[in-house]
């Protein structure tokens, strides 16, 4: 048995681990920003609101691709 492949293996889903957990350190601070954005409620922060939705879905699709692979 090549136990080197088992390695890589593990390796690899370590990484993804790792990967999808900085992601979700990514959301936790698009969450702060909105929140801050929410209370400050100025010119453009809708526009910034939106942006940041999108931002957490695109995070999202990846940490599921991620997890699929």
């Amino acid at each position: 048995m090549d136990f080197s492949l088992i390695k890589l293996s593990n390796s690899g889903k370590r990484n993804r681990n790792d990967a999808c957990e900085n992601l979700q350190k990514a959301i936790n601070c698009l969450n702060e920003i909105q929140t801050i954005l929410y209370k400050e409620k100025g010119i453009g922060t809708e526009f910034l609101l939106d942006k940041i939705n999108d931002f957490k879905r695109e995070i999202n699709t990846c940490k599921s691709n991620m997890r699929n692979l």
